[in-house]
């Protein structure tokens, strides 16, 4: 009998263990899900306040792509697969709220390269080229994007005659994206240096071991 006690209270150690776990997991999803939520708002408010901004140059595709300021956060803090879902939300909220849903095919093909491309760049080469160098890729890849969807709905490549300005425009405004993104990483994580290196993530948190780090800032006593 003490033999099946000590299978018994060792399956229910185990059991409550894995309850454990799940709750755990179901804790950790639930907290990803609403911060995910949060960064596309974010970029949702940043896509409002540009479409309020003259565009930089009078070619039809320049914008200053503040929203990228939010995708080039979550690249850092969570990886490629946490960015493109805030990209293809806001992309999505986006269109809908401005009732320009024809502009959404050029804006989520856009959105999506940009995002693959800094992804790529920032496991990559990062050590050279920095935030800024990155979001200068992702900023040409992003006006790339949109030029091909353009050339498939027009049926012409004369579209591409565009892309000399529009490799213009990238560069200074993927610059300023990528300085104000590394600004803002700094702020919320002072310490972590994020030009040169990626800060070190664990495999289970990312995005949400992160924000937690600035959430749960002790209070500093008087």
């Amino acid at each position: 009998m003490s033999g099946f006690s000590h299978i018994r209270i060792h399956d229910r150690g185990r059991i409550q263990g894995l309850n454990t776990l799940k709750t755990h997991d179901g804790t950790w999803k639930t907290q990803r899900m609403t911060r995910l939520a949060l960064l596309v708002a974010l970029a949702l408010i940043l896509y409002a306040v540009e479409s309020m901004i003259p565009a930089p140059l009078p070619v039809p595709g320049t914008k200053l792509g503040l929203a990228n300021i939010i995708t080039l956060i979550v690249i850092v803090l969570a990886g490629a697969g946490d960015a493109l879902l805030v990209v293809a939300l806001r992309t999505f909220l986006a269109s809908l709220l401005s009732g320009r849903l024809s502009s959404f095919a050029f804006s989520i093909v856009g959105g999506v390269l940009a995002t693959l491309v800094m992804s790529l760049a920032y496991r990559k080469l990062r050590h050279v080229l920095g935030l800024t160098g990155i979001s200068i890729l992702g900023a040409v890849a992003h006006n790339i994007g949109q030029l091909l969807v353009a050339c498939v709905v027009l049926g012409t490549p004369a579209i591409f005659s565009y892309l000399p300005a529009l490799l213009v425009t990238g560069v200074a405004t993927g610059f300023f994206v990528g300085l104000t993104a590394g600004y803002a990483l700094q702020y919320l994580l002072p310490g972590e240096s994020f030009t040169c290196g990626r800060p070190e993530l664990s495999s289970t948190g990312g995005l949400t071991d992160k924000l937690e780090a600035v959430y749960d800032k002790p209070k500093r006593t008087p």
